[in-house]
């Protein structure tokens, strides 16, 4: 057991001195995901299994890395953002959301590899037609003086204070009521009322997809109108940009209905498999081309890849 925990310490003190080079490394591999498409018997279960290790990895990392900045004097230490603050703040204090958010977290990574290993289970034989996943994990990088000019500016921007920032974590996320509660009552209960409509009219049937997509358009309304009311009201506790970031993530996951049920058969997956198919004697574009085509049977075969 001591040498379990000699080798663990050893191993946190190379992630804390090298966390740039780790973390570069973990983006390359991650980006393998790309590239594995058709090369060997069940390449899309490894690919989905190395993304999902290198995720749960990355809690340990992060927990270890979060835990080194504590020990830092408070004028070293980088401003969390308000969504780190609040989560941070609830798992320091209440042990039942640490394990359930954790948890959740864990199975959010790994239910399309369960999912495909159930598939996988099931199946007599490799057709050699399914990929890995569609993972876009590479960083945009800056250089040059300008590069430089935009790291100051944005130190700058971290370092100044605002209103948010006195604010105690526990309140960067305004309690739910009213319309804001059934809000959430309803975008919690959707993924449930989805899968139960695709029980029991098919995946591919119009209902469940009108279903779901009027009750992700009726929760998010709800949520859009109850923040302009307490912003209309002028309220002491305008919305945190956790809130925001919430509410932005919400209206951008509109697009995954481009990929599901009836529109994904007859009118996404048509287009893209004609864009590749015209794009496949092009060099540079054929590769490109030869992996949409490559995902296509994923999105149709698992839940989770469009969930």
């Amino acid at each position: 057991m001591s040498a379990i925990v000699a080798v663990a310490r050893s191993y946190e003190q190379l992630l804390v001195q090298n966390a740039t080079r780790i973390s570069s490394i973990e983006s390359s591999l991650r980006s393998l995901t790309w590239f594995l498409p058709g090369r060997f018997k069940d390449s899309e279960l490894a690919s989905e299994a190395l993304y999902s290790l290198l995720n749960i990895l990355g809690i340990y990392h992060d927990s270890v890395l979060h835990h080194t900045l504590t020990t830092l004097p408070p004028s070293l230490r980088p401003p969390p953002s308000s969504h780190a603050r609040y989560t941070r703040h609830w798992t320091s204090t209440s042990r039942s959301y640490a394990s359930l958010s954790r948890s959740l977290q864990i199975l959010s990574y790994l239910s399309l590899l369960l999912e495909m290993a159930e598939e996988e289970s099931e199946k007599e034989f490799w057709t050699g037609e399914k990929t890995g996943a569609e993972r876009s994990t590479i960083k945009g990088l800056r250089g040059g003086e300008e590069g430089q000019k935009d790291a100051v500016q944005a130190f700058l921007k971290r370092r100044v204070l605002t209103v948010e920032n006195a604010r105690r974590p526990e309140d960067l996320v305004a309690k739910a009521r009213g319309r804001a509660k059934a809000a959430e009552v309803i975008w919690i209960l959707r993924p449930v009322i989805y899968v139960v409509a695709m029980k029991h009219y098919g995946r591919r049937h119009t209902l469940p997809y009108l279903l779901s997509l009027a009750l992700e358009y009726l929760a998010y309304s709800l949520r859009t109108n109850a923040a302009a009311r307490r912003a209309q009201g002028k309220s002491m506790d305008p919305a945190s940009e956790a809130e925001k970031a919430e509410t932005k993530k919400r209206a951008n996951a509109f697009w995954w209905y481009l990929v599901r049920g009836p529109v994904w058969d007859s009118w996404t997956k048509p287009r893209l498999e004609a864009m590749a198919n015209a794009l496949e004697d092009k060099p540079l574009l054929g590769f490109a081309a030869t992996i949409v085509k490559d995902y296509l049977p994923l999105i149709d075969d698992y839940y989770f890849y469009t969930s």
